[in-house]
Protein backbone atom coordinates (compact mmCIF):
# COMPACT_ATOMS: atom_id res chain seq x y z
CA UNK A 1 0.00 0.00 0.00
CA UNK A 2 1.53 3.43 -0.57
CA UNK A 3 2.61 6.03 1.95
CA UNK A 4 2.21 9.78 2.30
CA UNK A 5 5.14 11.73 2.57
CA UNK A 6 4.54 15.05 3.18
CA UNK A 7 3.90 18.61 4.98
CA UNK A 8 1.60 20.92 4.64
CA UNK A 9 0.10 21.12 1.24
CA UNK A 10 2.98 19.52 -0.18
CA UNK A 11 1.91 15.42 -0.24
CA UNK A 12 3.81 13.19 -2.10
CA UNK A 13 2.65 9.52 -2.70
CA UNK A 14 5.27 6.71 -1.56
CA UNK A 15 5.49 3.35 -3.35
CA UNK A 16 6.13 0.52 -1.11
CA UNK A 17 9.27 0.04 -3.57
CA UNK A 18 10.84 3.38 -2.44
CA UNK A 19 10.36 3.08 1.05
CA UNK A 20 11.67 -1.00 1.22
CA UNK A 21 15.91 -0.72 1.50
CA UNK A 22 17.62 -2.40 -1.38
CA UNK A 23 19.70 -5.16 -0.89
CA UNK A 24 23.44 -4.40 -1.56
CA UNK A 25 25.00 -6.08 -4.25
CA UNK A 26 28.36 -6.08 -1.94
CA UNK A 27 26.83 -9.04 0.17
CA UNK A 28 25.69 -11.52 -3.01
CA UNK A 29 27.22 -14.59 -3.01
CA UNK A 30 29.42 -14.55 -5.26
CA UNK A 31 30.68 -17.85 -7.79
CA UNK A 32 34.06 -17.97 -5.52
CA UNK A 33 31.85 -17.86 -2.17
CA UNK A 34 29.61 -20.53 -3.31
CA UNK A 35 32.95 -22.49 -4.10
CA UNK A 36 34.27 -21.83 -0.68
CA UNK A 37 30.69 -22.89 1.06
CA UNK A 38 30.45 -26.12 -1.41
CA UNK A 39 33.73 -27.37 0.12
CA UNK A 40 34.02 -26.54 3.53
CA UNK A 41 30.28 -26.32 4.93
CA UNK A 42 27.15 -28.26 4.66
CA UNK A 43 23.34 -26.19 4.58
CA UNK A 44 21.42 -27.45 7.80
CA UNK A 45 18.28 -25.55 6.77
CA UNK A 46 16.17 -23.75 4.53
CA UNK A 47 13.82 -21.73 5.37
CA UNK A 48 14.51 -21.39 9.09
CA UNK A 49 11.72 -19.13 11.01
CA UNK A 50 13.86 -17.29 13.92
CA UNK A 51 10.71 -16.96 15.82
CA UNK A 52 9.86 -20.51 15.87
CA UNK A 53 13.35 -22.66 16.07
CA UNK A 54 12.30 -25.68 18.06
CA UNK A 55 10.73 -27.98 15.74
CA UNK A 56 14.50 -27.53 13.73
CA UNK A 57 16.56 -28.06 17.14
CA UNK A 58 16.17 -32.19 17.22
CA UNK A 59 17.87 -32.11 13.23
CA UNK A 60 20.85 -29.89 14.02
CA UNK A 61 24.11 -31.27 15.35
CA UNK A 62 25.78 -30.43 18.80
CA UNK A 63 28.73 -29.84 17.08
CA UNK A 64 31.49 -26.94 17.45
CA UNK A 65 32.51 -24.78 14.05
CA UNK A 66 31.41 -21.36 12.20
CA UNK A 67 28.03 -20.91 10.43
CA UNK A 68 26.99 -19.12 8.28
CA UNK A 69 23.16 -17.50 7.23
CA UNK A 70 22.27 -16.52 3.86
CA UNK A 71 19.27 -14.15 2.98
CA UNK A 72 17.65 -15.85 -0.42
CA UNK A 73 15.70 -13.32 -2.28
CA UNK A 74 14.59 -12.80 -5.70
CA UNK A 75 16.98 -15.85 -6.69
CA UNK A 76 19.74 -13.95 -5.21
CA UNK A 77 21.69 -15.14 -2.31
CA UNK A 78 23.48 -12.81 0.39
CA UNK A 79 25.90 -13.07 2.71
CA UNK A 80 23.80 -12.02 6.15
CA UNK A 81 25.97 -12.69 9.56
CA UNK A 82 29.11 -15.33 10.12
CA UNK A 83 29.93 -16.73 13.35
CA UNK A 84 31.12 -19.37 15.84
CA UNK A 85 30.10 -21.33 18.03
CA UNK A 86 30.58 -24.51 20.55
CA UNK A 87 27.42 -26.24 20.00
CA UNK A 88 25.35 -25.01 16.50
CA UNK A 89 22.58 -26.13 18.21
CA UNK A 90 22.23 -24.45 21.64
CA UNK A 91 23.44 -21.39 19.03
CA UNK A 92 20.33 -21.48 17.12
CA UNK A 93 18.12 -22.22 20.11
CA UNK A 94 19.41 -18.64 21.24
CA UNK A 95 19.12 -17.25 18.35
CA UNK A 96 15.26 -18.20 18.91
CA UNK A 97 15.24 -16.68 22.39
CA UNK A 98 13.32 -13.18 23.10
CA UNK A 99 15.57 -10.14 23.86
CA UNK A 100 17.90 -11.26 26.84
CA UNK A 101 19.11 -7.97 28.64
CA UNK A 102 22.66 -9.90 29.76
CA UNK A 103 23.24 -10.14 26.06
CA UNK A 104 21.47 -8.05 23.60
CA UNK A 105 24.22 -8.74 20.68
CA UNK A 106 22.49 -12.11 20.18
CA UNK A 107 19.33 -10.43 19.07
CA UNK A 108 20.93 -8.53 16.43
CA UNK A 109 19.83 -12.04 13.87
CA UNK A 110 16.51 -11.74 15.54
CA UNK A 111 15.99 -8.08 14.57
CA UNK A 112 17.30 -8.54 11.09
CA UNK A 113 14.95 -11.47 10.40
CA UNK A 114 12.30 -9.01 11.23
CA UNK A 115 13.00 -6.28 9.42
CA UNK A 116 14.05 -8.83 6.53
CA UNK A 117 10.17 -10.56 6.51
CA UNK A 118 8.81 -6.96 6.81
CA UNK A 119 11.37 -5.15 3.50
CA UNK A 120 11.52 -8.43 1.78
CA UNK A 121 8.19 -10.48 1.73
CA UNK A 122 8.93 -14.38 0.46
CA UNK A 123 12.66 -13.84 1.25
CA UNK A 124 13.76 -16.83 2.72
CA UNK A 125 16.99 -17.24 5.91
CA UNK A 126 18.94 -20.18 5.34
CA UNK A 127 21.73 -21.76 7.97
CA UNK A 128 25.48 -23.45 6.81
CA UNK A 129 27.43 -24.92 9.05
CA UNK A 130 31.32 -26.23 8.98
CA UNK A 131 32.19 -28.23 11.87
CA UNK A 132 36.14 -27.14 13.80
CA UNK A 133 37.32 -27.97 16.94
CA UNK A 134 36.84 -25.43 19.40
CA UNK A 135 40.32 -24.82 20.69
CA UNK A 136 40.73 -22.85 17.03
CA UNK A 137 37.20 -21.38 16.55
CA UNK A 138 38.12 -17.83 17.21
CA UNK A 139 40.49 -17.96 14.55
CA UNK A 140 38.38 -19.86 11.81
CA UNK A 141 35.42 -17.48 12.43
CA UNK A 142 37.79 -14.16 11.76
CA UNK A 143 39.09 -15.76 8.82
CA UNK A 144 35.57 -16.33 7.22
CA UNK A 145 34.83 -13.29 8.49
CA UNK A 146 37.39 -11.37 5.81
CA UNK A 147 36.61 -14.61 3.42
CA UNK A 148 32.80 -14.25 3.22
CA UNK A 149 32.58 -10.36 4.18
CA UNK A 150 28.55 -11.01 5.39
CA UNK A 151 26.39 -7.93 6.09
CA UNK A 152 26.28 -7.98 10.05
CA UNK A 153 29.64 -8.78 10.70
CA UNK A 154 30.65 -5.33 8.32
CA UNK A 155 28.57 -3.21 9.97
CA UNK A 156 29.53 0.39 9.88
CA UNK A 157 30.73 1.71 13.39
CA UNK A 158 27.97 4.00 15.29
CA UNK A 159 27.54 7.35 14.96
CA UNK A 160 27.67 9.41 18.16
CA UNK A 161 24.14 9.20 17.96
CA UNK A 162 23.43 6.16 17.55
CA UNK A 163 25.91 5.66 20.65
CA UNK A 164 23.96 8.00 22.93
CA UNK A 165 20.67 6.34 21.68
CA UNK A 166 22.17 2.81 23.28
CA UNK A 167 23.58 4.49 26.12
CA UNK A 168 20.67 6.17 27.10
CA UNK A 169 18.37 3.31 26.88
CA UNK A 170 20.75 1.20 29.46
CA UNK A 171 20.88 4.88 31.68
CA UNK A 172 17.25 4.27 31.32
CA UNK A 173 16.98 0.50 32.42
CA UNK A 174 19.61 0.31 35.02
CA UNK A 175 18.07 4.06 36.63
CA UNK A 176 14.41 1.77 36.71
CA UNK A 177 15.83 -1.59 38.02
CA UNK A 178 18.03 0.62 40.86
CA UNK A 179 15.08 2.55 41.67
CA UNK A 180 12.60 -0.78 42.50
CA UNK A 181 15.63 -2.16 44.45
CA UNK A 182 16.62 1.12 46.28
CA UNK A 183 13.69 2.68 46.51
CA UNK A 184 12.81 6.50 45.27
CA UNK A 185 15.73 8.75 44.50
CA UNK A 186 17.81 10.10 47.36
CA UNK A 187 16.60 13.75 47.94
CA UNK A 188 19.18 16.24 49.25
CA UNK A 189 18.34 18.94 51.83
CA UNK A 190 19.52 21.96 50.45
CA UNK A 191 20.44 23.75 53.49
CA UNK A 192 22.79 21.13 55.00
CA UNK A 193 23.53 19.79 51.81
CA UNK A 194 23.39 16.58 53.45
CA UNK A 195 21.60 13.12 51.63
CA UNK A 196 18.51 11.40 53.19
Amino acid sequence: MPGVTGAGSLIRVVRRDEMTPSLPSDFVLTATDNTALASGFTRLAQNVDLCAVESLLPLLPADSGCYLWLLCHECRQYKVYLGRAGSIRKRVKDYGLDFQLHSPNDFKLRLFYSFMTEWWPGSTLDLYFAAHPAAHLRDRERDLIRQFRPLINNLPAPSDDERTIVQDAFRAYYRSVLGRLLGPPIKTLERTGLSL
